[in-house]
């Protein structure tokens, strides 16, 4: 793991509520897409005075900042059998979503090899 240089970059790791995620379920069985539950990306977001960013912990995200707290959300409907590599996105409001942790930046995206690490000084570099 690299030592990375601190940040003083704070990130919000979010996550739809339980109530969100049943209704994310049911809609997609409601549409034909068979689902137990679903698999998704941890997920932080960024305060700054342009507005929030929405990062996952691969480092990848808008370079376009969220100013309607309104956060696309990708899942991957699985079942008990089966899991989807197709991905689909909804689109949650702030009442939809809970704060569960505050990170650094350099503890939220995480650490391994070279393409985590160019995210990494990307994200630092655009939120300074």
């Amino acid at each position: 793991m690299a030592d990375r240089t601190p940040s003083g970059i704070t990130v919000k790791r979010i996550r739809p509520t339980a109530e969100c995620k049943a209704e994310i379920i049911r809609l997609l069985n409601e549409n034909g897409i068979a689902c137990d539950f679903v698999f998704d990306y941890v997920t932080g977001i960024v305060e700054t005075l342009k507005g929030e960013f929405l990062i996952t912990d691969e480092g990848t995200g808008s370079i376009n900042p969220i100013t309607d707290k309104k956060y696309p959300w990708a899942v991957f409907p699985q079942t008990v059998n089966s899991m989807s590599i197709m991905s689909y996105t909804f689109i949650l409001e702030s009442e939809d979503v809970e704060e569960y942790e505050q990170l650094p930046l350099e503890k939220h995206i995480r650490t391994f090899g070279s393409r985590l690490e160019s995210n990494y000084h990307k994200w630092v570099n655009a939120l300074r």
